[in-house]
């Protein structure tokens, strides 16, 4: 059992990132790229590239940032404006925990604008009620068009972000999509959820 709840945790709370609370987080806005670090608790802003920049000239500064800030175990976070995607509360039995991201694939069109081969997404367990047999789930989901030309601009600047996050603030929350499951050719495979039970991280949002 302790096997298999071992397996459950995501990679960013084993491989110390984030109990040392080191990330590097690329902050989208409308015209510029915002490069911010935190470090423990306290975030700077390391500098901004506007999104119109000459390739060579981007990766250059990206470059001269990255070798001053990063370690070994930083995890580089994509932050997109919240209208860029979706966070959304849903319910299903308790038996359905075994195949969610099944399910959350089979459902994507009823329970989203988007049918699931035209997003990014992941999940969140956030609680089990065994007396009303209902499994509380927090879906995040994010248009793959839009994240697939943004990444594509981020890696010619030399960056290779390992989650998306949404929102419109500079703290990071655990409502991230595993970008390190992507394929070569952008397909999202399988990935553990994320488990609020054991993570106890972050606030709900609703």
């Amino acid at each position: 059992w302790g096997r298999e709840l071992d397996s459950l945790i995501p990679k960013i709370l084993k491989d110390g990132a984030y109990h040392s609370g080191h990330f590097l987080m690329i902050a989208l806005e409308s015209t510029e790229a915002v490069i911010l670090l935190k470090n423990k608790n306290n975030w700077t802003e390391e500098g901004r590239i506007p999104l119109d920049s000459i390739t060579n000239t981007a990766r250059h500064y990206f470059d001269s940032i990255s070798r001053a800030v990063m370690r070994p175990k930083t995890s580089v976070v994509l932050r997109l404006p919240a209208h860029h995607g979706l966070l959304k509360i849903l319910e299903f039995p308790l038996a359905s925990a075994r195949d969610l991201r099944k399910i959350l694939e089979n459902q994507m069109g009823r329970v989203t604008p988007y049918q699931a081969h035209q997003v990014y997404f992941d999940y969140r367990l956030l609680d089990r009620d065994f007396a009303k047999d209902k499994l509380r789930v927090e879906l995040i989901a994010s248009p793959r068009d839009f994240v697939d030309a943004t990444l594509a601009k981020l890696e010619s600047w030399g960056i290779k972000p390992d989650f998306l996050d949404l929102g419109d603030s500079d703290e990071p929350t655990v409502h991230m999509i595993n970008l390190s499951t992507r394929s070569n050719d952008g397909e999202q495979v399988r990935t553990r959820p994320w488990l609020n039970g054991l993570l106890g991280l972050s606030n709900v949002i609703l």
